[in-house]
C-alpha cells in the first residue's frame, strides 16, 4: 500500500489498535489450571493430575490475616484459592491427603493467578561481592520434581539400621500438624514429620511418635533425607541466576510465605 498523506491518519489508527492489543494480550491472567507433580489419589484408586485454582481477593485477604502464624496462613491460602481437583469440588479431607509436593504446587498456582508470575529481588553475588537486582520468573526459573509412578511412588522402602522401613510421603495432615508445632525444637518438629510418614519397621505398624523416637539419631536423618529427596513438588529452595557482573551462579531460595507477603 502506498502511504499518503490520506491513509497516513488510517495507518496511525491501526498503529495504535496492535499496540493496545498487545498490551491487553500481556495482561491476561495466567493459566489457572496446575498440573499436581505428585497427582491425588481418589478411593477407587485413581490419579488426578490436574486442579484448578482462582486470584483471591479482598475477602480471602481479611481472613487469610486472621490465621496467626504463616503455616496456617498458607493453609487458609490453599483452601480458598483452589476450586477444583479434576472436576471434584475439594473437601478438607481432600485437602489433607494431598501430597505435601501437590499442596505446594497448587499454592504456586495461586501466587501466580494473584500476584503475577514474577518476582523482583535483590541479591549479592558471592563471588564478586557485587549487589544487583534479579527478576525471577516462576515458570521458567523453579524446577518441578514429579513422580514417576504417582500410584506407587508414594509409598517406599527404605533400609535402616533399626530394620526395614516403609514410608510414605508427607501429606497435608502432616503439613497441618507442623502448622500446629512451630514453636517446638528442630528435633521436635522432626519427631512429627517423621511420625506423620513412617508406616511400618520390619512389618510391625508404626504408633505415631513413639515410633519415631525410638529410632537412632542417623536412622532419623537418613529416613528424612530420604523423604526430602523423593518428595514432589516445585524446588523452590534451588533456585539459582547467574551473576550480571561475573557469571557466577547465585543460590536465591525462596519460601511460599514471601511469596505470599506474609
Amino acid at each position: 500500500m502506498e502511504i499518503t498523506s490520506d491513509n497516513i491518519q488510517d495507518i496511525q489508527d491501526l498503529a495504535k489498535k496492535i499496540s493496545e492489543f498487545s498490551e491487553i494480550k500481556n495482561r491476561l491472567p495466567e493459566d489457572p489450571t496446575v498440573e499436581l507433580p505428585g497427582g491425588f489419589l481418589n478411593p477407587d484408586g485413581s490419579i488426578v493430575k490436574v486442579a484448578t485454582v482462582r486470584e483471591l481477593n479482598g475477602y480471602d485477604e481479611e481472613i487469610i490475616a486472621r490465621g496467626g502464624n504463616r503455616a496456617i496462613m498458607l493453609n487458609t491460602i490453599l483452601s480458598r484459592g483452589l476450586e477444583k481437583i479434576g472436576y471434584k469440588t475439594p473437601t478438607t479431607d481432600d485437602l489433607d491427603s494431598l501430597l505435601a509436593g501437590d499442596r505446594d504446587a497448587i499454592l504456586l498456582g495461586i501466587r501466580k493467578l494473584t500476584f503475577g508470575k514474577t518476582v523482583n529481588g535483590t541479591t549479592v553475588c558471592p563471588g564478586c561481592g557485587v549487589r544487583q537486582d534479579v527478576l525471577i520468573d516462576l515458570d521458567e526459573d523453579i524446577e518441578t520434581k514429579e513422580l514417576t509412578d504417582p500410584l506407587n511412588d508414594r509409598i517406599f522402602e527404605i533400609d535402616l539400621k533399626a530394620g526395614k522401613a516403609v514410608v510414605g510421603l508427607p501429606n497435608g495432615i502432616v503439613q497441618k500438624q507442623l502448622a500446629d508445632n512451630l514453636t517446638k525444637s528442630t528435633p521436635e518438629r522432626m519427631t512429627i514429620f517423621l511420625s506423620g510418614c513412617l508406616v511400618s519397621i520390619d512389618d510391625e505398624p508404626s504408633i505415631g511418635l513413639s515410633s519415631a523416637l525410638k529410632l537412632g539419631i542417623l536412622d532419623r536423618e537418613n529416613l528424612l533425607a530420604e523423604i526430602t529427596s523423593r518428595n514432589p513438588g516445585p524446588r523452590l529452595e534451588a533456585v539459582v541466576k547467574a551473576c550480571k557482573a561475573c557469571g557466577v551462579e547465585i543460590s536465591i531460595p525462596l519460601s511460599l510465605a514471601d511469596l505470599f507477603r506474609l
